[in-house]
C-alpha cells in the first residue's frame, strides 16, 4: 500500500515527447536550474509529492532536524539518509542523480565486502518510482535480515505510513 499519492506531472510536451527538463528539475526555469542547490531541489520534488518535513521524517525514520539542515542545503550529508530520503519521495533516477550530483555522492556500486548491501540499496534507489513495496522500512528490514547496517532506525510499516 502506497505511504501517500504520488502526483508526479504529465511529462509529455505539445509534441507528444518526454518533457526532460520538467522530469529531472521539476521546474522550466533556466535560472532556478543554473542555481539548483540540493536544499532547493529536494524542497521542489517535497512539494510535488505533497510532503512536509514532518512526514518526511515519519517515513525514513530520519529525525526531522536532519532533513530540515537538508531542505535548507545546509551540514554535513549522509550518504545513507540521501538514500532513504530518494526511496520515501519515490524519485525518478534521473532525480537522484540531479541531486547526487549537486552534494557530490555516488549511486551506490561499490566492490568488495559491502557490495551485496550496494546492490541492495541500489535496487531499491531504482525500482521505488515503480512499485510501492519499494519503501524505506522495508529495505532496512531486508538489510537487518542479511546482517547488513540499515539505512535509517525505521522498519515498522505502521511507522512508514500515513
Amino acid at each position: 500500500m502506497a505511504t501517500y499519492n504520488n502526483p508526479h506531472p504529465s511529462l509529455k510536451n505539445n509534441g507528444g515527447k518526454t518533457d526532460y527538463e520538467l522530469l529531472v528539475y521539476g521546474t522550466h526555469d533556466l535560472a532556478e536550474q543554473l542555481n539548483d542547490t540540493f536544499g532547493s531541489a529536494l524542497r521542489r520534488y517535497m512539494k510535488a509529492c505533497g510532503i512536509g518535513t514532518n512526514k518526511l521524517a515519519r517515513i525514513t525514520g530520519i529525525p526531522k532536524s536532519i532533513l530540515s539542515r537538508y531542505t535548507h542545503g545546509e551540514g554535513k550529508f549522509k550518504k545513507s539518509y540521501v538514500y532513504a530520503t530518494f526511496i520515501a519521495l519515490r524519485l525518478r533516477t534521473c532525480q537522484q542523480r540531479h541531486l547526487l550530483i549537486l552534494i557530490e555522492i555516488t549511486m551506490p556500486d561499490k566492490c568488495g565486502k559491502n557490495r551485496n548491501r550496494a546492490y541492495i540499496i541500489r535496487e531499491f534507489l531504482d525500482g521505488c518510482y515503480y512499485d510501492d513495496k519499494y519503501t524505506v522500512a522495508a529495505l532496512n528490514r531486508l538489510l537487518g535480515s542479511k546482517g547488513y547496517k540499515q539505512l535509517t532506525p525505521l522498519i515498522s510499516d505502521k511507522e512508514d505510513k500515513q
